[in-house]
This record gives C-alpha cells, structure tokens and sequence, in this order.
C-alpha cells in the first residue's frame, strides 16, 4: 500500500494529520463542502485559501514514485517553496508542500511523509538498482 501522510506545519490552517491511501487513485487536495467533509483519511480542509479542487495526489505504479498536481491557477501550490504547474511534480519524503498559498487568505502547510507496503518498497529498490545500473554502463540495453 502506498500512503501519504501530510503533518500541519505552523503558519498555515491548523488540521489533524491525514494518512491517505494513494494507490491505485488520484486523490483530490481541496475545501470542504456539504458533500465533502475533513476526515483524517482524506485531503479535504476547512480553509477558505484553498480551492475546492486544489490539487491531486497521487502514486505511479510504474515508476514507484508520488507526484503533486496544481489545477487551480488562482490560488496555486508550491513544493519546497517551488511553484507547481499544471503538471506532476515528484513529491520525496520531508518535502514542504503548501496549498493555497497565492490566494492571500491562509493556507494549507504541510509536511509530506511517504510509505510504501513490503511489496513496493522491494519494488522501488530493484528499480533503483537497475537505474544505478544504467547510469553505470554496467547493464546495456539491446
């Protein structure tokens, strides 16, 4: 299983952690509604700077990676202080994403942790080692 935990770092909306399962799913970082409640188990906050959809997480199967999606271009989201585009941008563990934080209004800090299952993590080192590999010259590609 992969999951994404996001700790409150002060400054920002003040939230209880999230421990959210991203595999298999995109999951959408945005304000609550009637429809959509805060839960520890989502990415939905209380706070007025964040859009309703903000941005998506979300876990590559493929590539054993986590990636961060901006989709509100007005109030925006940065990782580690960098502007997200409209794009995937890598999300590593400890990195420092904010949500909202163009709006003016206050924003949603927080710090990323990472965690893979048994299985992925097994995984993501084999990946790491062929890639290792190729950077090496050792392992060519026919």
């Amino acid at each position: 299983m992969a999951t994404i935990t996001l700790r409150q770092e002060g400054g920002g909306h003040m939230f209880q952690e999230r421990k959210i399962n991203v595999e298999d799913r995109e999951v959408l970082v945005g304000r609550s509604s009637e429809k959509k409640k805060p839960h520890t188990g989502n990415a939905i906050f209380s706070s007025l700077g964040i859009a309703r959809e903000q941005a998506v997480l979300r876990y590559d199967n493929y590539t054993k990676r986590f990636y961060l999606r901006n989709i509100d271009a007005s109030t925006g989201c940065t990782v580690n202080g960098e502007v997200a585009g409209f794009y995937d941008v890598e999300i590593m563990n400890a990195d420092r994403v904010e949500f909202g934080g163009m709006s003016g209004i206050q924003s949603v800090r927080a710090i990323v942790m990472l965690e893979l299952g048994e299985e992925a993590e097994k995984d993501t080192k084999r990946l790491e080692q062929v890639e290792q590999e190729i950077k090496s010259g050792s392992l060519l590609w026919l």
